[in-house]
């Protein structure tokens, strides 16, 4: 799945390189995306702060979130796929209810937009990050568990057990903690910047992309 700054996202078969299906309607650039859990629904976030759920095969829009007041940047589904976590310029993240597309809560406090969002594996908690840190918040109440003091996160991750969070910043640092403490435990520096941070599914190796001095 791609978007572009058309405002199309499209869904392609990777055997032929064929485009199959072309989910259109929104006015902006489509800077998100993601797929559900079980892959029968597609989301979208575009730079017009709309939010649109489609139907993967027929390229059909079954919802639209409305909530945003600005470009919305990140997104994640809930590992059961009943949630949704939007993360965007507005300075919010908003956790949302799928079947009824209604926002059920609203995570603020982001200056200068929410830059990354995700789900920990058993759906409880989630992590957002913004310009100057990254936060751990519980689904259920709310409620703040930690903050990260992380720099400007581009990009974050727990890991496959949900025991460790692993963050991307654009002074150029990978910063693993743990999610029981919220202390940090390991740093890595290799880039001048960094875009992409992952956990390997055993969780014994993290990927990270960014910019690189070659010199």
């Amino acid at each position: 799945i791609t978007g572009s700054a058309d405002g199309k996202a499209r869904l392609w078969d990777i055997e032929s390189g064929v485009v199959v299906q072309t989910y259109s309607g929104q006015t902006g650039s489509v800077n998100s995306l993601t797929f559900s859990p079980d892959g029968a629904q597609v989301l979208t976030g575009c730079s017009d702060a709309s939010v649109k759920m489609w139907n993967t095969d027929n390229g059909l829009e079954i919802r639209t979130f409305t909530g945003h007041s600005n470009n919305v940047s990140t997104m994640a589904f809930s590992p059961d796929g009943k949630l949704i976590l939007t993360g965007s310029e507005d300075g919010t993240a908003n956790l949302w209810d799928v079947e009824s597309g209604i926002a059920i809560r609203t995570f603020s406090g982001h200056r200068g937009g929410a830059t990354s969002v995700a789900f920990s594996p058993d759906g409880t908690r989630i992590l957002t990050g913004s310009f100057e840190r990254a936060k751990m918040w519980d689904v259920e109440s709310g409620a703040e568990i930690w903050t990260f003091q992380a720099g400007w996160v581009s990009s974050l991750a727990f890991s496959p057990d949900g025991k460790l969070v692993l963050t991307g910043s654009m002074d150029g640092t990978v910063k693993m903690w743990e999610v029981e403490t919220g202390e940090e435990i390991q740093a890595f520096e290799a880039h001048i910047e960094v875009s992409s941070v992952a956990f390997s599914p055993d969780g014994t190796r993290i990927l990270t992309g960014g910019i690189w001095d070659s010199s």
